[in-house]
């Protein structure tokens, strides 16, 4: 223990003892760091409290050195001690079952799962109808009470709690800013590495084959799509520039805004990154909770007004971690002045007189082509939050790369996506639309035949044109996908999920101008790795054609 005055050392003790060794070091360098023995005891107590009230609502103070091992267990006893409680109500109904169970998710501060809402198409309506089968409006809560009898479904759910509550105590002890673990703590860091050697470890060791004999390890095959770093990357910039071009012809003027949540959001100051004295505890998950819950607001008000904006938010973290969004938005320029006083003053709606509101809360940026395109803004922010490639810098002196690997590990910890289009058509058409075969573009109608050749070429333009602009709504759109349920090949009756009483469904191809097209012409099996040799049946997979 670092130097202490003797008469503190029993309080000091006291103070630390309920708390894992890995919270003394940053606890004791802020003691040692106050100007007075008063003044370091006092911030000691508060801050030993505070961690203790955060961790103890759910968990005890082990939480703070649990890792995956310890996670697994406590899974497994989680889904027996709720097949116990539904074993000792026999009489209960399925209603009172799951209130039961959902206590054991408040222990642990978990979202529990939804009964399912009962709408079955008019076609069996009378057959719902009878006695003791679910009406329509009823609910189901067979699925959900399967889901928390489940061990998987609580090793996943117990997963994030417990690394979202380790995060929030490193946000607390200081260990999340530029000056310490930029965007998150490096436990955190090292968390989320483990995971993806993990990952990749299972995606090498597991084959899938399919109705041609072929078998391919999961990893090749999710190379070949946006999994892939560098096709995501690809993939994002040839939308934004399609979008540029859509505006560029059409007359269209594109800003590019940038939204901050509200200083109590914030856990350290952006300069000295020490502690803020407005952070009112909120973690980055509120924060993006926030932002949207706002540009929900905002997109409706712009919506009343006939205003459609379409394209892409990109959500990254201040240096504490707290989230904040990158819009760049293409609208007719007689609305831009309206959309970006609908912006302006939702943003200022929350706090909107504190001091530096006016400095960060909301800027604008709008696009001079003479001086740069809409595209150039958003490609460091695509590239910075992806893989850091293309960059030769990263921020705060950190490596391009090194900046990455951390947003993607907050992004993994908070559950927050980082990129969004918003308005245009839709990418899954988009991308279901390239995996037509030549055969299948020249059997769509004359007037759809662009839609596949544009995203063939990858003409994001084209394709958006062919789809009948960037502001139509989506539901007047050509082409949408086609989702079909799936069969139980030994019973030929719908297969359900794990959890029984859920028909999967899965995504087959598209509907173009009403005519169904599957694109997704294979069927894939899992192979166990010790049953294929490699013996040549598989390939490398060389086209997408494989995948199909």
């Amino acid at each position: 223990m670092p130097c202490v005055n003797p008469h503190d050392r029993q309080f000091v003790s006291r103070m630390l003892a309920p708390l894992p060794v890995n919270c003394h070091r940053p606890l004791m360098r802020h003691y040692q760091g106050c100007e007075t023995r008063r003044e370091a005891n006092l911030s000691l107590l508060r801050t030993s409290n505070k961690i203790q009230t955060l961790v103890g609502q759910y968990f005890d103070s082990n939480v703070l050195s649990w890792t995956e091992h310890d996670i697994e267990p406590r899974a497994k006893s989680s889904a027996q001690h709720a097949k116990r409680i539904i074993a000792r109500n026999p009489d209960s109904s399925p209603a009172q079952i799951y209130q039961l169970l959902i206590k054991l998710t408040d222990g642990f501060n978990l979202i529990p799962p939804k009964p399912n809402k009962i709408d079955p198409p008019d076609s069996v309506a009378d057959d719902c109808k009878e006695e003791g089968s679910l009406k329509a409006g009823q609910l189901d809560y067979g699925p959900a009470i399967r889901r928390l009898c489940c061990k998987h479904w609580w090793l996943r759910s117990l997963r994030r709690a417990v690394i979202q509550t380790q995060e929030m105590v490193q946000q607390h002890l200081g260990m999340v800013s530029k000056v310490k673990g930029l965007y998150v703590s490096d436990p955190t860091l090292a968390f989320r590495q483990q995971q993806i050697s993990r990952n990749w470890s299972m995606l090498h060791n597991c084959f899938l084959k399919n109705d041609e004999g072929q078998v391919f390890s999961l990893a090749s095959l999710s190379s070949l799509n946006v999994s892939n770093p560098r096709i995501r990357k690809a993939e994002l910039m040839v939308r934004a520039r399609g979008f540029e071009d859509c505006a560029l012809d059409a007359g269209h003027e594109g800003v590019f805004l940038t939204l901050t949540c509200p200083s109590k959001y914030h856990c350290c100051l952006s300069r000295s990154g020490d502690h803020n004295p407005r952070w009112a505890g909120y973690n980055p998950k509120q924060g993006q909770e926030y932002l949207t819950k706002l540009f929900s607001r905002i997109r409706s008000a712009l919506h009343k007004r006939e205003i459609r904006p379409y394209g892409f938010r990109v959500c990254e973290p201040h240096h504490d971690g707290t989230p904040h969004w990158h819009l760049l938005l293409f609208a007719p320029a007689e609305q831009k002045e309206e959309l970006l006083t609908i912006f302006r003053d939702y943003a200022f709606a929350e706090d909107g007189d504190e001091p530096g509101a006016k400095e960060h809360r909301f800027k604008v940026v709008n696009i001079d082509h003479s001086k740069g395109s809409a595209t150039g803004y958003i490609a460091k922010y695509v590239s910075k939050n992806i893989d850091g490639s293309d960059l030769d810098d990263g921020c705060h002196g950190r490596r391009p790369q090194e900046t990455a690997a951390r947003v993607d590990a907050w992004a993994t910890c908070w559950g927050i996506r980082q990129f969004q289009q918003i308005g245009g058509a839709s990418v899954t058409v988009w991308r279901e639309a390239r995996r037509l075969t030549e055969a299948q573009r020249l059997s769509l109608p004359k007037q759809s035949q662009p839609i596949a050749d544009s995203a063939d070429a990858s003409n994001w333009q084209g394709f958006t044109e062919a789809m009948g602009g960037a502001i139509l709504p989506r539901r007047q759109r050509p082409a949408k996908p086609y989702y079909e349920e799936l069969l139980d090949e030994e019973t030929g009756e719908l297969a359900q999920s794990l959890y029984e009483g859920e028909v999967l469904v899965r995504l087959k191809g598209l509907i173009v101008s009403g005519m169904k097209i599957i694109t997704r012409i294979r069927q894939w099996t899992v192979v166990n790795s010790s049953q294929w040799q490699g013996d040549g049946s598989g390939r490398s997979p060389l086209h997408l054609e494989y995948c199909k």
